[in-house]
Parts: C-alpha cells; sequence; structure tokens
C-alpha cells in the first residue's frame, strides 16, 4: 500500500501541470485593432474575425474556476490518499467510498471543462463564416493561418480533457478494487499501473499543448505585424 501512495504523489505532478490554462493566448488581439488603417470592406470584414476570434480565446477565463475547484477536488483527494498507507478492511472501504464521490465531482468540472471547450468551437465557427466574407488574399491568408493554429490548440486542450477523463475512470476502478473483499493484491498494483499510464499521457499532452499555445502566440504577432 506504501508503494501506492507514493506512486498516486507522482500522479498529482501531472495533473497539477495538465490543469494550468497557457497565457497570453488572446491579448494581442483587440488592444491594436484600433491602430490599423480601413482598407475597405474586406480590411472591416477581417477585424470583424479578428475581434470574433478574440471573444472566442477570450472564453478561456471561464476556465479558471473550474481549474479552481478541479484543483481543490484533487487536493482532497491527495489527502485521503496519503492516510491510505496503514488502512486496511472496513477503513479502507469507506475510504474508497468518499474517493469514489470525489471522482464523481471530479468528472463534473470535467464536464464544464468541455462545455467551455463546447463553446469556443462555436465561436470559431461563427468566425470562420465571417473570414469567408473577405475576398482579399493576403486578409483571408492570414486569417486561415490564424484559425488553424487556434483549432489545432483546441484539439490539443480537448485531447488533454479526454485524458484526465480516462484518469477518473481508471482511478474509480482502483477504488472500487480497494472496496472489494474480493480484489486481490495483483489487480491492484495491475489497475494502479494503468493509472500511472494515464497520467504519462496527459503529461505528454500537456507538452503538446504547450507547443501549440506558443505557435498560436507566434500568430497573433505575425499578425499584428502584418497589419501594421
Amino acid at each position: 500500500m506504501k508503494k501506492l501512495v507514493l506512486l498516486f504523489s507522482m500522479m498529482l505532478v501531472f495533473i497539477a501541470a495538465c490543469s494550468e490554462r497557457p497565457e497570453s493566448t488572446n491579448n494581442t488581439l483587440s488592444e491594436n485593432a484600433q491602430s490599423f488603417s480601413p482598407h475597405g470592406a474586406a480590411y472591416d470584414n477581417f477585424v470583424d474575425f479578428y475581434n470574433e476570434m478574440q471573444d472566442a480565446l477570450g472564453e478561456e477565463l471561464e476556465l479558471g474556476d473550474i481549474y479552481t475547484r478541479f484543483d481543490e477536488l484533487e487536493e482532497e483527494k491527495r489527502e485521503i490518499q496519503d492516510g491510505l498507507v496503514d488502512v486496511t478492511g472496513e477503513e479502507l472501504a469507506d475510504a474508497a467510498d468518499e474517493l469514489l464521490s470525489i471522482a464523481d465531482a471530479r468528472e463534473e468540472t470535467l464536464d464544464d471543462e468541455g462545455a467551455v471547450f463546447d463553446e469556443i468551437e462555436r465561436m470559431f465557427k461563427d468566425a470562420q463564416e465571417t473570414l469567408d466574407t473577405v475576398m482579399t488574399r493576403g486578409y483571408s491568408t492570414q486569417g486561415d493561418e490564424l484559425m488553424e493554429v487556434a483549432t489545432e490548440r483546441l484539439e490539443a486542450q480537448r485531447a488533454i480533457l479526454d485524458g484526465k477523463y480516462e484518469i477518473v475512470e481508471r482511478e474509480r476502478a482502483l477504488y472500487e478494487l480497494f472496496a472489494s473483499d474480493e480484489s486481490t493484491q495483483e489487480d491492484i498494483d495491475e489497475q494502479s499501473s494503468a493509472v500511472s499510464d494515464a497520467y504519462i499521457e496527459v503529461g505528454a499532452l500537456s507538452d503538446e499543448l504547450g507547443e501549440k499555445s506558443d505557435a498560436l502566440n507566434e500568430t497573433l504577432e505575425s499578425l499584428y505585424e502584418f497589419m501594421n
């Protein structure tokens, strides 16, 4: 059981990393829009697209409270897990019930996170419709690039979300083993390994998200230079 608790401690490092929202993804959009010189309808439509993308990226601010709640639940989980070292029998079953309840609450926060991503995706689609009205090639090319990198970043965020769902599901299966009189140490070790693998996968996805965020920021900077 001591080995199991140590494994859980390692997992928390991964989940903390993937719960952080990359910085500065939407600061350069509208702050500089007023400095642009108008060039007709194509320009006006492009600025509309530009501002719609800012609004979409700004929706990520809604994730702050969601991530805070998720982290709080992770802390509750950690405190219970830290007390499992010498726990057996009925006490272990009671702890498993608490962990299962926390897993349900964690899953609810993931649902909330997914709802934010759904809204961002909807706003991206609206922005794409606006971009489709931009007939000047220079503007449309820049807009296509912004849409592409922003969409790739959103896909990376969704991949992490899917990974966190998988973590919760595998941990739930582990807690059910804790509560079962029929589970063996081999069963627990095997499921613990599966949980660890899920955390490692999310850690790798988090690194990919960092790269996508860097690409988005670079595109925003390039777009600002283009418009000036």
